[in-house]
């Protein structure tokens, strides 16, 4: 995962690394979105012996935090994407007036 962020192929997996970031999601829950969306082309590749499928890795890429947070339980097995939004959304605030506070300087 990595090597493909760093390589910047395909460049969609960086594009979706910072746009997770810019909404508000933590490095390392990226990782694990971007894993979630690379794990099913291992899959094929390892257990099916097909060549992986750029197109839908794309997809699973563009689907993210989407299809990420609609999978997501907490400890009780219910959904916590109620819960994420809302802490992204107070991260997101935060960071906006943090800005503020510097141009005002």
């Amino acid at each position: 995962m990595a090597n493909q962020l760093w390589d910047d192929d395909p460049p969609e997996a960086w594009q979706t690394a910072q746009r997770l970031s810019e909404a508000g999601y933590e490095r390392h829950e990226i990782f694990h979105m971007l894993g979630s969306a690379l794990v099913p082309q291992l899959w094929r590749v390892l257990h099916e012996g097909k060549p992986t499928d750029r197109d839908q890795y794309r997809a699973a890429l563009a689907a993210l935090p989407g299809s990420w947070e609609r999978t997501r339980t907490g400890r009780r097995g219910q959904p916590i994407a109620k819960k994420r939004k809302l802490a992204v959304k107070a991260r997101k605030s935060v960071r906006s007036a943090r800005k503020r506070s510097r141009r005002q300087r």
